[in-house]
Formats: structure tokens, C-alpha cells, sequence
């Protein structure tokens, strides 16, 4: 097999395609193990044509510091989790911080969606009959929320209507594709109230405890989905 090695290829004056093989070759390498492959400011390399198939080897590694187009959208960007395992009460009659279910992310683009579920083992008001009531929001905007008019905006509500209030427990699942279009630290969270209609939420088990509560876990999560 001939081998050509050489510093430098620069295409022919008056010419702006360079082309390495040809349809009867059947691998090309440029450069070797330990070798950088520069494509200057200003150029642009196309790698295959239709019907090509461009293989990136086991170990091998692409970075990209740019921006990446073409690549189809959709893609999950990030992934992060917090869980909380302890019990929450709360007798506000206005949204208030759930503590243990905050979670922050930096978008990689402004482009990007942020998908957000919260997961809550158990959520319900401790009184007979009484609602709760909970917001989920990216920094202090409250997200998902109903149109107002008579009684409470919130992302989601529950009510049991029990005559044993207390010793109730429901769990509850809630998920949003939010914008933020941002590429700053975004703070996702979420706040409970009762409203006016008293009483006490109670998050990861019930407002009364005995040797048949379900000590329940719940979780909010945050992924990046790329454009």
C-alpha cells in the first residue's frame, strides 16, 4: 500500500474543494494517534456524503466548544435530582417554601426547554375536609398555573373530603416544560399553602402519626432538553 505523508495540503488557486479518496477507497485515516485535526476559522469541512457513514471509535472523544446545528433536537442535556424523606407541615394561608424540595440547573443554551416533575409520596390537608394547595416556581415566577378566578391559583391542589382528615394520605405526580431562556443558574421549587380553608399540609405523611403512617419520600427533578 503507497503512503503519502506530508505537513501541509492546500487546495489548487481558483479552487474550493479538497477531497481525500474517492468511492473506491475504503478508509481514509487523517492524522494518527495523538494527532490534532484543525479546521481554521472561516472553513467548513463536510465529512461524508449522502449515504455515508461517519464512525466515531470505540474510546474516542468529540468536543465541541461552539455550536452544534443539525443534530436534531430533543436531546436531554442534563439531569438533576433532589430528594426530600422528611415529613413537611404548614399552616400558611399563602405559598410557602417546601423545604428540601429546591433544585437549581444552568442551562447550557437559551434555547434550551427544562422538563420539571415533582413527585410527592403523599400531599393532603391534615382537616376533614380541607384543601391543599401547591406552586411550582423558576426562581420567584410561580409556573403552570390555573386562570384566575374565584378561589386559589396554583400548579395543582388536592382535595380528599374525609371525615378522618388526619390520617389521610395521597400521593401526587405533576410535570411542566418550562422556558427559562436563560443561561444562568435557574432555581426550581415548590410551595404549599391550605388557602383559607385551614388546617395543615402535610407532605411525606399524614398530618397525625401512628404505627400506620407511610413515611413516604418525594422528589423534584429538572432536565435540560436541548433545541
Amino acid at each position: 500500500m503507497s503512503k503519502l505523508e506530508t505537513n501541509t495540503i492546500d487546495t489548487v488557486s481558483g479552487t474550493n474543494t479538497l477531497q481525500v479518496g474517492d468511492g473506491n477507497v475504503a478508509t481514509v485515516n487523517l492524522g494518527k494517534s495523538g494527532d490534532t485535526i484543525v479546521i481554521p476559522a472561516g472553513a467548513n469541512a463536510t465529512l461524508g456524503g449522502s449515504g455515508s457513514t461517519i464512525t466515531i471509535p470505540s474510546g474516542s472523544t468529540i468536543t465541541n466548544s461552539g455550536t452544534a446545528n443539525n443534530f436534531g433536537g430533543g436531546k436531554i442535556g442534563q439531569v438533576v435530582s433532589v430528594l426530600k424523606t422528611s415529613k413537611f407541615t404548614t399552616s400558611s394561608t399563602s405559598m410557602t417554601d417546601v423545604t428540601g424540595l429546591t433544585v437549581n440547573i444552568t442551562p447550557a443554551a437559551t434555547s434550551s426547554k427544562v422538563l420539571v416533575t415533582v413527585s410527592l409520596g403523599s400531599f393532603q390537608n391534615g382537616s376533614n375536609n380541607a384543601r391543599a394547595y401547591a406552586s411550582i416556581l423558576r426562581n420567584s415566577t410561580a409556573l403552570a398555573q390555573g386562570d384566575a378566578a374565584t378561589g386559589v391559583e396554583c400548579t395543582f391542589a388536592s382535595c380528599q373530603r374525609s371525615n378522618d382528615g388526619q390520617w389521610v394520605q395521597a400521593p401526587t405526580a405533576f410535570s411542566f416544560l418550562d422556558s427559562p431562556s436563560t443561561t444562568s443558574q435557574t432555581t426550581y421549587k415548590l410551595q404549599a399553602t391550605i388557602g383559607g380553608d385551614g388546617g395543615n399540609v402535610a407532605i411525606n405523611s399524614s398530618y397525625s402519626n401512628d404505627s400506620n403512617s407511610g413515611n413516604c419520600s418525594s422528589t423534584i427533578t429538572v432536565m435540560e432538553i436541548l433545541a
